[in-house]
Parts: C-alpha cells; structure tokens; sequence
C-alpha cells in the first residue's frame, strides 16, 4: 500500500482576500494528509471554509476526507456515487463484449 496522500487543495479568484476566493479539495488522502491540508488551508489561504470538496470513494481515503469534513467549514461536499448507476449497467454495456456480471468486476477496479 502506498503512503501517498492522494489529495490536493487549489484556490482561485481574489487570492489575496480569503472572502472573495474559490477554495476547493480533491480526494482526502490519509488521515496525516488530510490534517495537513487543513492546516495548509487555514495557514496559507486565511480561511477555515471550503467552497468545494469533491471526494472520492476509495475507502483507503475515508480518514483524510474525516479530517478535511471535521476540520473546515465545507460548503458544497460532491462525492461519486456509482453504487446509484447499478442498475443501469445492462443498458450500458447492450453492445459490449462482455457480460454484466464480467463488466462488474471490471469496474470495481475502479472503485
């Protein structure tokens, strides 16, 4: 298992007036890397508020997005949730060379 933190923060707009900045989080990473982008946050951007944290659903990342959800004022949270398309798969995959149960396992490498 890798230690990478798999997680970034990035801001936009009027950087130099934390009201008037976009403050967004890509994944979550670990729990240190997730502590530390709240430290980096609030340190180097000036503000405990994200507009947007967008997560991923890899479970090795749950503790990095606890830290980020617990740590910042988080506005808007957009997660992936393909668990919600499962039903549509067979319609999906109509013309593919595979069978739903084939494209299943294919995908949950994904997850």
């Amino acid at each position: 298992m890798s230690a990478a933190g798999d997680a970034i923060a990035m801001r936009f707009g009027q950087t130099s007036q934390p009201g008037n900045q976009t403050v967004l989080i890509i994944g979550g990473g670990t729990k240190e890397s997730g502590e530390a982008l709240v430290n980096h946050v609030t340190k180097f951007y000036g503000t405990d508020t994200l507009t947007e944290s967008s997560v991923r659903t890899h479970a090795d990342h749950a503790s990095g997005r606890t830290e980020v959800i617990e740590g910042l004022s988080v506005k808007k949270l957009i997660m992936h949730q393909p668990w919600k398309h499962v039903a549509n798969i067979d319609e999906l995959l109509k013309d593919a060379d595979m069978s739903p149960s084939e494209a299943v396992r294919h995908f949950k490498k994904f997850l």
